[in-house]
C-alpha cells in the first residue's frame, strides 16, 4: 500500500448557500512536473471521471486552477443567472453564466444540469476573480493551465459527500505520483472539514472464501502476496486476511471485490477453464429495475 502525505495549510474554501450542488472539496497540489503529454493524460481522466463515476458531470465535476493565480480565501457559492460575467475557457471575451449556457459548447452541452434553477453555482477568489462555473466550464485565465504550471488547485463539487471526496483523492494523487505535494485546504460550510482525507477502510476477507468462488487452494501468505501486488495492505491471520483498501478505490464494496483482485494478480490466463454444465441467462432484478428510475 502505497502512503500519502498531506501537508497542513491555511487555505479556505468558504462555502454559503449552494443548495442544488451543495459539496465542494479542494486541494493544493505543488511542484508537479507536467508536460504536454501528462497534461492530456490528465485531461482524458479528467473525462473520463466526469462520463462515468460524476454520472456526466451531474454527480461530480473536477476542475483544474493555476493556484499561483488565485487568491485565498476562495468562495463557493450561487449567482443570478445576469452576474458575476467572466470569460470562459476558450473565448476571448466576458460573458454572463446564463450566456454561457446558451452560447458555449460546453455550456450547451451541460446546462441540463443546471436547468430550472434560479441561481447558478459560482466559484471565486477572494477578489472576486471567477474560478469557474461549476458543473460547466473554467475561467480562461485561473482556469487554465499548462506545461509551465507547477502549482494546481484542484476542486470538486458534486451532489455526493462521498463520491465528491473520492474523486478529489484520486486527482490529487495522480497530480501526486508525478511529483508533487498535497496541500490541504479547511471547508467551511454545515459540512465543515479539511480535504484531502486519504484515510483508508480495512475489511476483513477469508481465505475459505476466496479459495471457494475462484477455486484455488492458495494459502494466507500466497493470497496475501497477490494482494500487495494491487497495492493493498495486508496482514496475515490465522484464517483470513485484514486487508486496507486505498483510499483512491472506489471500486471496492464487497470482499468479493478483492477476491476478484487476488484472481486478476495470480492472472486470468493461469485458470483451466471448466466446461459449462448449466447454461443460463442474467437480467436485473424487478428491485434494481426499480432503483434506476428512481435515480
Amino acid at each position: 500500500l502505497k502512503k500519502y502525505s498531506v501537508h497542513k495549510s491555511d487555505y479556505v474554501v468558504k462555502v454559503s448557500g449552494v443548495k442544488q450542488r451543495p459539496f465542494i472539496a479542494c486541494a493544493v497540489v505543488k511542484g508537479v512536473k507536467l508536460t504536454q503529454y501528462i497534461l492530456e493524460q490528465l485531461i482524458q481522466q479528467q473525462e473520463k471521471i466526469h462520463g462515468t463515476y460524476g454520472r456526466n458531470r451531474k454527480k461530480a465535476s473536477i476542475g483544474l486552477y493555476n493556484a499561483d493565480m488565485v487568491t485565498f480565501p476562495l468562495r463557493y457559492e450561487e449567482t443570478f443567472p445576469d452576474k458575476n460575467a467572466f470569460v470562459p475557457l476558450g473565448w476571448e471575451k466576458k460573458a454572463t453564466p446564463q450566456e454561457i449556457l446558451d452560447k458555449h459548447d460546453k455550456g450547451k452541452e451541460f446546462a441540463n444540469i443546471l436547468s430550472g434553477q434560479k441561481k447558478y453555482p459560482i466559484f471565486l477568489d477572494s477578489e472576486k476573480k471567477v474560478l469557474s462555473l461549476p458543473p460547466i466550464i473554467n475561467s480562461n485565465d485561473l482556469g487554465n493551465i499548462s506545461e509551465k504550471t507547477e502549482n494546481i488547485l484542484v476542486e470538486v463539487t458534486g451532489t455526493d459527500w462521498k463520491t465528491v471526496k473520492i474523486v478529489l483523492n484520486i486527482m490529487a494523487l495522480s497530480l501526486a505520483d508525478r511529483g508533487g505535494k498535497i496541500y490541504s485546504v479547511k471547508i467551511q460550510s454545515p459540512h465543515a472539514c479539511v480535504t484531502p482525507d486519504l484515510s483508508t477502510e480495512k475489511i476483513e476477507v477469508k481465505l475459505n472464501d476466496i479459495n471457494s468462488l475462484i477455486g484455488m487452494n492458495f494459502t494466507l501468505e500466497v493470497a496475501g502476496r497477490l494482494l500487495r501486488k494491487g497495492r493493498y495492505g495486508v496482514e496475515v491471520g490465522k484464517k483470513s486476511l485484514r486487508v486496507e483498501i486505498p483510499c483512491y478505490r472506489t471500486d471496492i464494496m464487497h470482499p468479493v471485490d478483492i477476491i476478484e483482485d487476488v484472481a486478476i494478480a495470480y492472472g486470468f490466463n493461469k485458470f483451466v477453464p471448466d466446461p459449462l454444465e448449466i447454461y443460463t441467462v442474467g437480467s436485473l432484478s424487478k428491485k434494481e429495475v426499480f432503483s434506476n428510475k428512481v435515480r
